[in-house]
């Protein structure tokens, strides 16, 4: 059973240009990871990135479908020990700019938790607040006038259910982690198309 986690971003940039920042090399390292990417069905590449710890963290993916500049998608590996997932891009060409939408399909990994629980990952006053206010640090819903406002989540309602106060909670914490984790990819890549990464890029390969 699979769970998805969409994201639909509008960027005030033509089609082709947001297609070229999800797929050069250098600009997918300017707001993804570091990568070794190439606009190729089948090729099998890799993102690295060092997390907090100093650890290396590498995801291993191959390109399971390439339409220019309208559709990409790839398989996603967090671990060779995990199942793979899929990542989806499609761009839409709108008046002004360029409807994004990210689909990314992972196994659903819900999590039993207490009371004590909470106490122990997010501290008493976590325990006496209300669920949401515990999530309010990731951006939801139209909470900024950014392009990313119109980000639409749909798992909200697997954590909106928790209580704290009860005796066992169920939570799909994976896919909250997921959708936090590309809102903020989606707000560098806007940081990304506004600057000089993906023209540079463009010439680099003239």
């Amino acid at each position: 059973m699979n769970q998805t986690v969409t994201l639909e971003v509008f960027y005030p940039h033509c089609q082709e240009r947001v297609w070229q920042a999800l797929t050069d090399r250098r600009a997918l390292a300017a707001w993804m990871m570091d990568n070794n990417f190439e606009p190729r069905l089948g090729h099998k590449f890799h993102f690295r990135q060092r997390d907090g710890f100093g650890l290396d963290r590498c995801i291993h993916c191959e390109v399971i479908e390439l339409e220019p500049p309208n559709r990409l998608a790839y398989r996603w590996q967090e671990a060779q020990t995990e199942d793979s997932t899929i990542v989806i891009w499609t761009l839409t060409p709108v008046s002004g700019g360029t409807t994004l939408q990210l689909r990314h399909h992972q196994p659903v990994q819900t999590t039993a938790i207490t009371p004590s629980v909470l106490l122990q990952r997010f501290g008493q006053s976590a325990a006496q607040t209300q669920p949401r206010a515990m999530f309010d640090s990731i951006p939801y819903g139209k909470a900024d006038d950014s392009p990313t406002s119109v980000i639409i989540g749909e798992s909200w309602n697997d954590c909106s259910r928790m209580q704290p106060s009860g005796s066992i909670s169920l939570v799909a914490e994976p896919n909250l982690e997921l959708q936090a984790h590309w809102h903020h990819r989606l707000i560098r890549l806007e940081q990304t198309l506004s600057s000089d990464t993906v023209s540079d890029s463009a010439h680099s390969r003239l």
